[in-house]
């Protein structure tokens, strides 16, 4: 049994997952994998139970067909995959080197950005950094400056 897009598209829409998955003899936990591939939106979490209570959700369109793209699914298939874009010979020439220490920045961005954090924090009465972030309810952190300056440059040095 094969389905078009289209078809599934429509007969997805108008019942439960569950309910296709039954008329096609599988899980909907199988039958959800391949829809993606075939650019085919299905309903959001809930859908139905607004539906039944008179709430119609809007539906979005059936996309056109990328290119490339399977444009029907039958079962006993494999999931269908979307084909990558082609890599450019530059980019696979650079994957997996690492940068020379001249082309890196001086310090990290998240090193820099951490220094600054302890840095606009206040001195204890014995001269630690006391740093606190009530907006995300972050527990007040105290470090010496020398503790806090030198396991950033240990951070920085990985």
């Amino acid at each position: 049994m094969s389905i078009t897009r289209e078809q599934l598209y429509e007969t997805v829409w108008a019942e439960p997952m569950t309910v296709v998955a039954t008329r096609f003899d599988v899980s909907a936990n199988y039958l959800r994998p391949g829809m993606p591939p075939l650019n085919v939106p299905n309903p959001p979490r809930g859908y139905w139970a607004r539906w039944k209570v008179g709430k119609k959700p809007k539906r979005p369109s059936l996309p056109d067909p990328r290119s490339g793209e399977v444009l029907e699914w039958t079962k006993g298939d494999s999931v269908p995959r979307v084909a990558r874009p082609p890599q450019d010979e530059a980019d696979r020439a650079n994957r997996g080197k690492k940068i020379a220490a001249s082309e890196r920045p001086a310090r990290h961005p998240l090193v820099t950005a951490v220094r600054e954090f302890f840095e606009a924090g206040r001195l204890s009465d014995v001269g630690y950094f006391l740093c606190s972030c009530r907006r995300r309810r972050w527990q007040t952190h105290s470090t010496s400056p020398t503790r806090c300056f030198s396991g950033l440059k240990i951070a920085d040095t990985a």
